[in-house]
């Protein structure tokens, strides 16, 4: 997949810095689970960026969900599905979509899941390492279908290079097994309310 086309997903009311952004995690949350189910249905087809998460002390996931795909029409398909979502459709607005400028010359930025080695794992000490770098990642807790648990979804931002072929996971991110790196696009126009 080449990341030729996106567009952005809001939460409805949300704020971009301070207090306002506390209830738009239920919805990011929720969102991205819906998100994934879409992905995992169409594997390697869609990307998933967050434009405003933020690292750090107060680390959060942001409150727009940025979708990349190779074909514009793609999006649609995204869009319809979560339109016919009544757990979604009214706590979310839809962007334009967007190509990609073919010459971008701006950033790229990878989105990569990151993975905390799990309590039986023998590597020990790389998971303390990796619990106390996880303090800074914004994170989503999911369930997991397949075993019924719930987990931590991690997402760590890495400035990068432009890539020519992505192949991202079921949630839309980067693995280190299969890096790639999404256009770091400011946003544009204001984002309306789809047209039924």
């Amino acid at each position: 997949m080449k990341p030729n086309a996106y567009f952005d997903i809001e939460i409805r009311g949300a704020a971009s810095a301070g207090a306002g952004q506390i209830p738009a995690l239920p919805v990011v949350t929720r969102l991205i689970s819906l998100l994934h189910s879409i992905f995992r249905d169409h594997p390697g087809r869609f990307a998933m960026a967050l434009p405003g998460m933020r690292t750090g002390e107060n680390r959060h996931p942001g409150h727009v969900v940025r979708v990349f795909t190779e074909n514009r029409d793609d999006l649609y398909l995204i869009q319809d599905a979560l339109q016919q979502n009544e757990r979604i459709h009214g706590y979310v607005l839809y962007g334009r979509h967007n190509d990609v400028p073919e010459n971008f010359d701006g950033e790229w930025i990878e989105y990569r899941r990151y993975r905390i080695p799990g309590t039986r794992s023998r590597l020990e000490k790389c998971r303390e390492y990796r619990i106390k770098h996880a303090d800074s990642l914004p994170y989503v807790r999911l369930g997991s279908k397949s075993t019924g648990q719930a987990f931590s979804l991690y997402f760590e931002l890495r400035p990068g290079e432009k890539t020519g072929d992505c192949e991202p996971d079921s949630y839309g991110l980067s693995i280190p097994t299969k890096r790639f790196c999404l256009p770091d696009i400011k946003p544009a126009a204001r984002h309306h309310a789809p047209k039924n």
